[in-house]
């Protein structure tokens, strides 16, 4: 399946086997969802809108089952933990909210960033979350021990951008953390190591501006990470050594989002 926010307000789901379309989510007219996400059961998907909500509804059968209130600013990123039962929800107020999908309740609040919220990751083993700011920092927070204490537990905070963190990728270890930034690098940070206070830090070559938007991705073997920028041209990088394995060339506009298929032969 495929979801595809809109900017009326409406959010359409496609079957990628049959072409056809399966549901049109949220009505027209209302602000629009800047992020949705599928939970890994394949059961949900979630959206987050400029309203400062984010909205969970069955993939079954395209019904509402529960909305969440709480933001105060727009809900720019969403991520469903590994087991399906946890959305944590990332806000333009500077927190990141996890709920249960269940009931729908607020189980904490994280606190700590000094600007809008734009990244956010969880780990593959559901432990940790990543959230990254317009304030150019990484905070890295203990999922389990903010859900038991009900506010966050920070864990680190990786200090290193000169510029907002526009995008975070775990490796599939889980040992690992990419991040993007329009200061014209991505970094990757071992995270289990107190040492790691810089990075291993990748070009992502020319055309890197406040305006141009950053993504990367991770291979699902972490072997490889996919970098774009604002110079039209997705790079791939071997996150061991830094070396540039690949520049892909063909577009001739910024390309706002790349990833690897789950085999990691295509991107």
């Amino acid at each position: 399946m495929l979801a595809r926010a809109l900017d009326n307000g409406e959010t359409e789901i496609w079957d990628l086997i049959s072409g056809s379309q399966l549901y049109r989510l949220g009505q027209q007219g209302r602000l629009p969802d800047f992020d949705v996400a599928f939970s890994l059961d394949e059961k949900l998907i979630a959206t987050g809108n400029a309203a400062g909500s984010a909205t969970i509804w069955s993939l079954e059968n395209g019904e509402n089952l529960l909305t969440l209130s709480g933001h105060h600013g727009q809900v720019n990123r969403i991520a469903f933990s590994p087991d399906s039962r946890l959305l944590a929800t990332a806000s333009g107020d500077g927190t990141v909210k996890l709920w249960d999908v269940i009931s729908g309740q607020e189980q904490a609040t994280l606190y700590g960033h000094s600007n809008e919220i734009l990244a956010l990751a969880i780990s593959p083993d559901g432990s940790l979350l990543a959230s990254g700011s317009f304030d150019r920092t990484i905070k890295i927070w203990d999922l389990n021990a903010s859900i038991d204490s009900g506010q966050g537990q920070e864990i680190l905070t990786l200090a290193g951008h000169t510029a907002r963190i526009e995008d975070i990728s775990f490796s599939p270890d889980g040992k690992r953390l990419a991040t993007a930034s329009p200061d014209g690098t991505v970094k990757v940070w071992d995270i289990h190591s107190p040492s790691d206070t810089e990075g291993k830090v990748f070009a992502n070559g020319p055309g890197a501006t406040q305006e141009g938007l950053v993504t990367i991705d991770l291979s699902p073997d972490g072997t490889r990470l996919l970098t774009t920028n604002a110079d039209f041209t997705p790079r791939v990088w071997d996150t061991r050594s830094g070396e540039q394995l690949l520049t892909l060339n063909g577009h001739t506009d910024v390309v706002e989002r790349a990833a690897f298929s789950p085999d990691g032969n295509y991107i």
